[in-house]
């Protein structure tokens, strides 16, 4: 067994064969080797586990090194991505083997890692320009340095083969604005990271770094300062990865800044402007300030820069304020595209735009030059901005904003240019911790009861506005996912109307004046469920009520059973309080705050069932608990 970050355990064995599964991103996980990174390191210290690492890859090499592209497995094993990661990680073990004299896995070991070099140097399997290419190049790169039992013209030719890939690839990866193509702040800070990277190889390889290295890390500074929302995370883009951004790794640009940006002010210096308009990436970013971790903060996107990691998000609105998504996207849930929840997140439906006749627009389909963000304006007390998606087969969408410096007053005008008539649905995803109310031409939105925001429409016949919230099955609706593989349910909205030619005006109000009423304890609730290097969702700060942290999870909160279609947990105590994640296999089903005692859900599926219980209250210090599996048939 090893653990995932995302997906918990996972098996690595079934039948003494090491396994293949339905989910891409473990099937990287395990077979891109992915997993080494700390086992090598306990390894490197203690030869403890080495003979568990041992039989993995000898085991791997003699199930999967002959693969053929005939094998319905030819696609996990060989995956572009993978098959880099496989090489880095099989790097650093020769070493270790070496210092430590494992003769019978270097016998193994080399002539595997020689195969999968000459395979990376192909330019038939070469990715391409986009950032698994990076990992490919980069990984043949390491190679040729590495391998001095090699020919030395072989190594010359892997080296020369790798920096020419690198250097196009860093070339192309970003807009002249900075801003990296692949649509997501995560992958943004992530290349640019391998931009620096690159440039110290450079450096202590050659005595010297290009400078077009150099610019690149200058120019796409900005971009991943603005990308940062109060909380000191980057706002939800595409598939971007929300985790605390402080600490030196991630300033990368080795900025004052960023590092403000990143610590929400604790360190660094305030940077200098509050918006950033990016008219040629297609980004716009807009702060009521720096200093406030209750700041508003909006973005809005009108970026078709390439095909990888695209979501269906063009004119996309986010707007976080108080220490809350107000208005948001799904974000991403995973790579299996037969899966229905994983078609969602990357669809129209799960961003806040304007969808035609029930059909989400697809996530690509290279109509690069038709979504374009429009001129900036300045207004007396704010900005004025618009931007166009023309990627419909006879429609374009225009979208204008006009709002307020302190974001209390933003009107978004969605105006439709048609030559047919169409049934139009407004989306608009609320956060988590907003509780929609739907009236006639308006909603409200409220926070422990606290209205924050209000949304009224006019300029067309309404027909109807549908709430949905946790809708499953073949269309799901209303869903926010905090990482891949994991739901919470949250409200989403469709206005709907219809006609050819049409413009619709939906007023945002937010306010300040009773969010003050907001219980500010409250604030980083959310943070704590999507990010896991703060506490535990849900965990309250240890009061000094003496608890016996020797004491079992069982003993307060009972043992989980299935009774008249709803999972309980039997013989809890009628005082323990709880946060309880359920999970259905390796998918967040259900989230419940309160008495374990209370805790009842509706079942509607088959299937295997455990939930994970985050102690609350006096009980806080007692570590979380996850029950054994319940099948349910």
């Amino acid at each position: 067994m090893v653990e995932h970050p995302n997906w918990g355990n996972i098996k690595i064995f079934t039948k003494n064969k090491i396994s293949v599964v339905e989910n891409n991103s473990i099937n990287r996980f395990i077979h891109g080797w992915v997993f080494f990174s700390g086992w090598l390191n306990a390894i490197e210290s203690s030869v403890d586990g080495f003979n568990a690492l041992e039989k993995f890859v000898l085991a791997w090499i003699n199930e999967y090194s002959d693969v053929t592209p005939v094998d319905s497995n030819y696609k996990v094993i060989f995956h572009d991505e993978s098959t880099a990661q496989r090489l880095a990680s099989a790097i650093r073990l020769h070493h270790i083997c070496e210092k430590l004299k494992k003769n019978q896995l270097l016998h193994k070991l080399q002539p595997f890692m020689n195969e999968t070099a000459e395979l990376l140097n192909s330019e038939e399997f070469y990715a391409g320009n986009n950032n698994h290419g990076m990992f490919q190049a980069k990984s043949l790169r390491d190679f040729a340095i590495y391998a001095d039992w090699l020919d030395k013209d072989l190594r010359s030719t892997y080296l020369r083969t790798s920096l020419t890939r690198i250097s196009e690839y860093f070339s192309k990866s970003f807009t002249a604005e900075g801003v990296h193509i692949e649509h997501s702040p995560s992958y943004h800070l992530m290349v640019a990271r391998h931009v620096s990277e690159h440039a110290k190889f450079m450096k202590l390889a050659f005595g010297f770094c290009p400078p077009e290295l150099q610019n690149i890390i200058d120019r796409a500074k900005d971009h991943a300062i603005h990308c940062i929302q109060p909380d000191g995370r980057f706002l939800p883009l595409s598939d971007t990865a929300q985790v605390s951004l402080a600490g030196s790794r991630n300033n990368i640009f080795d900025s004052s800044e960023f590092a403000y940006a990143a610590s929400c002010g604790k360190i660094g210096t305030m940077p200098s402007e509050r918006t950033l308009y990016e008219p040629d990436s297609g980004y716009f970013f807009h702060r009521t300030s720096w200093n406030d971790a209750s700041a508003g903060y909006l973005a809005f996107i009108s970026a078709y820069n390439g095909a990888y990691h695209k979501h269906s998000d063009d004119l996309h609105l986010y707007l976080w304020k108080y220490g809350f998504e107000l208005l948001t996207e799904a974000g991403p849930f995973g790579y299996q595209m037969q899966d229905p929840t994983v078609k969602y997140a990357f669809s129209q439906y799960a961003h806040n735009c304007i969808v035609l006749d029930h059909t989400s627009l697809p996530r690509h389909d290279r109509k690069y030059r038709e979504v374009k963000m429009g001129p900036l304006s300045k207004l007396s007390n704010g900005h004025s901005i618009s931007a166009t998606n023309s990627r419909f087969a006879d429609s374009t969408h225009k979208r204008t904003l006009r709002l307020s410096d302190d974001l209390q007053n933003i009107l978004v005008e969605d105006s439709i240019s048609s030559n047919s008539d169409h049934k139009y649905s407004l989306i608009w995803n609320f956060g988590p911790q907003v509780k929609v109310e739907v009236f006639e031409t308006f909603v409200i939105g409220s926070i422990q009861s606290v209205p924050v925001i209000r949304l009224d429409f006019s300029g067309v016949e309404i027909q109807e506005i549908l709430h949905f919230s946790g809708r499953s099955g073949s269309r799901p609706r209303g869903w926010r996912f905090p990482k891949f593989g994991h739901k919470i349910r949250s409200s989403q909205i469709q206005v709907i109307f219809e006609g050819r030619s049409k413009s619709i005006k939906t007023l945002i109000t937010t306010f300040d004046g009773e969010a003050e009423n907001i219980n500010r304890s409250n604030m980083r609730k959310l943070n704590q469920l999507q990010d896991r290097s703060h506490s535990a969702p849900g965990a309250s700060v240890p009061t000094k009520t003496a608890v016996d942290k020797s004491l079992n999870g069982q003993s307060h909160f009972g043992t989980l059973q299935y009774e008249l279609g709803f999972l309980k947990l039997l013989d809890s105590d009628a005082k323990s309080r709880a946060t309880i994640r359920t999970y259905r296999e390796y998918d967040i089903v259900d989230e419940y705050h309160g008495l374990t005692a209370n805790f009842a859900l509706r079942i509607h599926q088959s299937g295997r069932y455990r939930v994970r219980i985050y102690p609350k209250g006096f009980l806080a210090s007692i570590k979380p608990f996850t029950t054994k599996w319940l099948t349910i048939s």
